[in-house]
């Protein structure tokens, strides 16, 4: 998959398929993109300038609830749950990297359960190659 840097104003990058690109949203300290060859979904980043100091007490509650599955990337710890409505579904991260927290989500249009697996697979992708600036 190439890729491009892109360089968010929220002092973090991140490395997105070269087919995507950012939209404007009302969402405070968010960045937005979308597939520009196929629409799939909606993902967004915000990151928290917080420093969370003890990544497990900060999850406990969290995980204290059905459905959330504990993460562990490489540089990242955090948590994934899905959240559906009659209307859409949305994946949700929670990643912490360096004492940073970035809240993450992927409205997803809609798709087959392979194209839904392609493209979680590929945004998680997108989330592992955030870097604190």
């Amino acid at each position: 998959m190439e890729t491009y840097k892109f360089n968010s104003e929220y002092n973090y990058h991140i490395f997105l398929p070269k087919n995507w690109m950012e939209y404007e949203t009302d969402e405070k300290n968010t960045n937005a993109f979308f597939d520009t060859l196929k629409w799939t979904g909606n993902l967004r980043v915000t990151p928290f300038n917080n420093e969370i100091r003890n990544v497990d007490n900060f999850f406990v509650e969290e995980l204290a609830k059905e459905d959330v599955v504990k993460l562990k990337w490489q540089d990242f710890d955090g948590i994934k749950y899905i959240e559906k409505s009659s209307k859409e579904t949305t994946y949700f991260w929670e990643l912490i990297k360096n004492k940073r927290l970035y809240v993450c989500s992927f409205t997803i249009g809609n798709l087959s359960e392979i194209e839904l697996k392609q493209e979680i697979e590929k945004v998680e992708n997108v989330l592992k190659s955030i870097i604190n600036k």
